[in-house]
């Protein structure tokens, strides 16, 4: 099994200043660059990841796959914290997941079921050690396009 990333979207959009800069101007702008990023990351390690999200409003806007990524989302009154313990119940292999949020309880919860654990801050030192050491994928994939561009906005409009 290959390792597995599940990422507490909104936890590391609001813990890390070049996503949470974004939420100024429009959330659907900080989450496409989330997902970007995500989507080089997991390529760049091989790994499969899923992406956590809040929100029913979040589901109608979002693919549940998008470049490799996995999207599941939290519909009320289940927040993304419950759909993460429940992935994190499902899933076999627990050595091979890790988990990344901030939030306490669930990163208590999925270090207590044997997952491994990382907080948003601590991942976004990885995902950036990886782009400085030039492990990023950017090479291989140029810019998008203002056509690709446009293409991620309107998902989450």
């Amino acid at each position: 099994m290959k390792h597995h990333w599940i990422i507490d979207a909104y936890n590391v959009i609001h813990r890390i200043p070049r996503f949470r800069s974004r939420l100024g101007t429009a959330l659907e702008q900080a989450r496409a660059s989330l997902l970007k990023t995500l989507q080089g990351f997991a390529r760049s390690q091989r790994a499969s990841c899923t992406v956590v999200f809040d929100g029913a409003d979040v589901a109608s806007q979002l693919p549940d796959r998008a470049g490799g990524l996995n999207i599941a989302f939290a519909k009320p009154p289940r927040k993304a914290d419950d759909v993460i313990k429940k992935l994190v119940d499902d899933l076999k292999n627990r050595s091979q997941i890790t988990v990344v949020s901030s939030d306490l309880e669930v990163y208590r919860y999925a270090k207590a079921s044997g997952c491994k654990v990382m907080t948003s801050e601590e991942f976004d030192a990885k995902v950036r050690a990886r782009v400085s050491s030039g492990e990023s994928d950017q090479k291989e994939e140029p810019n998008l396009s203002a056509g690709e561009k446009e293409e991620w906005l309107n998902l989450f409009k």
